[in-house]
């Protein structure tokens, strides 16, 4: 038996994220869906209660799952590995997407405050945000010479 813990800001990332679990998560597996709220807005209480129900309606593993949101001040890195340690998990599952500097350098990157602190496997999923960056083409490299 494996437990995920699944963070999730938005329905597009738990579509994704459902689907990628679709494919490795086994019947007898248990699966945390937290979504984290930083502040009391109540559009973003409703976008976090859109993303819970989006991973439900798009889970089709017969696992064990439970999905909740939490607001209690903290940042979701912390949340993630509070929860973490709480429920056990073996791997920490998460979108990815791209973030301006600007993003980077105001709030960070959950991804990357998690990947610091934690002690167990994070399986980072690309969301179409995500845009990986190509290696430049051979044929403009400067050669050198």
């Amino acid at each position: 038996m494996v437990t995920y813990l699944v963070g999730t800001d938005g329905a597009e990332a738990s579509e994704i994220i459902a689907t990628f679990l679709n494919d490795i998560a086994e019947p007898g597996d248990q699966v945390e869906v937290v979504n984290v709220l930083t502040n009391s807005d109540v559009d973003a209480a409703e976008a976090g209660e859109e993303a819970l129900t989006a991973f439900e309606e798009g889970f089709e593993v017969d696992a064990e799952h439970r999905c909740r949101q939490l607001n209690r001040g903290r940042s979701p890195a912390e949340e993630m590995l509070e929860v973490a340690d709480n429920v056990d998990a073996d791997r920490l599952v998460t979108g990815l997407r791209q973030h301006s500097r600007t993003e980077r350098i105001i709030s960070g990157s959950v991804s990357q405050s998690l990947i610091k602190r934690i002690d167990r496997p994070v399986t980072l999923v690309p969301l179409p945000s995500y845009t990986v960056a190509e290696e430049p083409d051979a044929s403009t490299e400067p050669t050198g010479e």
